[in-house]
């Protein structure tokens, strides 16, 4: 599959557009146009859909930002964000327990009216949100966020220019 040009895309989506218009637009219509560009018909239907209204109309991925319950939530599950999308979801559908285990009074106040989020969208968050020095931390301990974490290291040097010393 060669890259199409953007004249050859432009001619063949205003093309298809009219056939749509006119109410005579088929999937071998579509069909055609893919081969003759050596794409797929799933890409040429994409160009047509992303002219239209309707796509106009679709929003971005909302997004979601961290609260201080999620963090405190992450910390004590230990960086299981799976877990903490468990608790969540008990604790906003009313029941409060999560694998035969009540959810903590602090998260379960902290999260009262909050709205309900996606698996996917926790992790993205926590992983957008928190330096990977602070995932590793709550994971592992701190040899995980000495792992992750930037640490200077001194300019070569001529063999013998520094000398170090120690106290004792």
């Amino acid at each position: 599959m060669g890259r199409v040009t953007e004249e050859a895309r432009r001619a063949a989506v205003t093309r298809l557009a009219q056939l749509r218009d006119d109410g005579d637009l088929t999937a071998e219509h579509v069909q055609l146009v893919a081969s003759g560009l050596d794409i797929t018909a799933r890409t040429v239907w994409r160009w047509l859909t992303a002219g239209t209204d309707e796509s106009a109309e679709r929003q971005a991925r909302p997004s979601y930002t961290l609260t201080d319950t999620d963090r405190e939530a992450y910390a004590f599950y230990r960086g299981n964000v799976s877990a903490v999308h468990r608790a969540r979801a008990a604790v906003l559908d009313g029941d409060g327990t999560t694998a035969g285990a009540p959810v903590p009074g602090f998260l379960a106040t902290g999260w009262a009216g909050a709205r309900t989020v996606d698996r996917r969208t926790l992790a993205r968050a926590f992983n957008t949100e928190m330096t990977p020095a602070e995932r590793a931390a709550w994971k592992v301990g701190e040899a995980g966020r000495r792992s992750k974490s930037v640490y200077l290291r001194r300019p070569d040097e001529i063999r013998g220019r520094v000398w170090e010393m120690d106290h004792k």
